[in-house]
């Protein structure tokens, strides 16, 4: 069975999940030295990537890898309720609806649409749950003595990690064959997962993954974005 995957940041919605869970913590008063520590530490990294000291993807791993110590110190049952205000707050008003229109095309097509994204699991449920999807393929947040301890469990759900990821998912569903199925992504990060399946789409993509697209005659959603 072909089923259709799609990225999140930058390709189902615009904006970007660390961004919304940076407000969400500003605006509640909470883990604000986690932002902190998160946003001083990975400026630093992208610094050093600037100025040729350190390469692009592993400054860009670290973001996904380290986007725990975000949630760190929540219960599980807080973790659900964060993740509730920030779909409905955050996520659902940026929807592409371009994108989402594609995405209600396939299931009404018969084809099982999955979210595969470097943002959590458990956020990625919610809108699982929100918008009617068939899953999703996420970075797993470690949990001890029930509170997230602020690491994840490997792999991320980055570059060469998404498919990775989307096997261990799909190993729940036998029925979908990734091979011959649907992809949609908008940054040369996403190329892993677009180069596993048969129907790469990409959308509002960055420079690099634009000029891959055109030399292969994949499909476009939307015009191509330089990087910032």
């Amino acid at each position: 069975m072909q089923a259709a995957f799609f990225d999140l940041d930058g390709t189902l919605f615009t904006g970007h999940i660390w961004q919304g869970l940076a407000e969400h913590h500003r605006t509640h008063r909470t883990h604000r030295l986690h932002v902190a520590t998160y946003m001083v530490t990975h400026m630093g990294l992208w610094l050093l990537h600037r100025a040729g000291l350190i390469l692009e993807e592993p400054a860009l791993a670290a973001w996904v890898h380290h986007l725990g110590w975000l949630m760190a110190g929540f219960s599980t049952e807080e973790a659900q309720e964060v993740f509730g205000t920030l779909v409905d707050e955050y996520v659902l008003p940026r929807l592409r609806d371009d994108v989402l229109q594609i995405l209600r095309l396939h299931q009404s097509e018969g084809r099982p649409a999955l979210l595969v994204s470097g943002t959590y699991q458990g956020l990625l449920d919610v809108i699982v749950q929100r918008l009617g999807l068939h899953g999703a393929a996420g970075t797993q947040l470690q949990v001890r003595q029930g509170r997230f301890s602020g690491g994840v469990i490997e792999p991320s759900c980055f570059s060469t990690g998404k498919v990775k990821r989307v096997q261990q998912i799909l190993a729940h569903h036998p029925g979908i064959d990734l091979a011959c199925s649907y992809a949609y992504g908008d940054t040369i990060y996403d190329l892993p997962l677009l180069e596993s399946v048969a129907h790469p789409v990409v959308v509002y993509p960055d420079d690099r993954l634009a000029r891959i697209a055109r030399e292969r005659g994949w499909p476009f959603v939307g015009d191509e974005r330089n990087r910032t």
